[in-house]
């Protein structure tokens, strides 16, 4: 296998990027993960060691559900005009 291909395949599991380890996948915007991370932090100003973990979680989260609404919009997309069964499967 090339290089380009064993790249290729390591990202195999993280297709989706739903449940991706990788905070920011291919596709996504760093910059837009960063002006959220920047307005979330400067609203909530976290001050000790558990409120900045918090917060992370709670930015971490944000992105993930922003993720999860672009790949559904995608999914009811590309399924539009189809028998309903085939939209729930």
């Amino acid at each position: 296998m090339t290089d380009e291909g064993k790249a290729r395949a390591s990202q195999n599991a993280t297709k989706h990027g739903i449940f991706s380890k990788k905070v920011v996948n291919d596709g996504e915007s760093q910059e837009e993960f960063d002006r959220l991370a920047e307005s979330i932090n400067q609203r909530w100003n976290p001050a000790t060691e558990d409120e900045q973990e918090a917060v992370r979680e709670f930015i971490l989260l944000r992105w993930r559900i922003r993720r999860a609404s672009a790949v559904e919009t995608t999914m009811l997309s590309e399924t539009a005009g189809t028998d309903p069964a085939a939209n729930a499967k």
